[in-house]
């Protein structure tokens, strides 16, 4: 097997089984970061982690930073994750 480092940024003991997640991100020239919350009832918010960069190069390749979720088992082989739905949003255009 081969060894891949982590980084785990935050860890949070949960009670409840729905998590919202949710990521605000800047595409606009100069800016190109994201940043991370989480929340349980999809009202009050908490960031995870500190504004991460992403890079996108349109000019050359059309190449950039995609969204999604994993499930990483830690402990045990398997896991699963349930998402519900997947929302997109332009906050310019809203």
């Amino acid at each position: 097997m081969t060894k891949v480092e982590t980084i785990e940024r935050e860890s949070v003991p949960l009670e409840s089984d729905t998590v919202y997640m949710r990521i605000r991100a800047d595409f606009h020239p100069g800016q190109d970061w994201a940043e991370l919350d989480w929340s349980l009832d999809g009202k009050s918010w908490r960031r995870i982690g500190p504004r991460v960069g992403m890079h996108f190069d349109w000019q050359r390749f059309f190449v950039g930073t995609r969204f999604a979720i994993f499930n990483y088992a830690t402990k045990a082989h398997g896991g699963c994750i349930d998402v519900d739905y997947f929302r997109f949003t332009c906050a310019e255009h809203e």
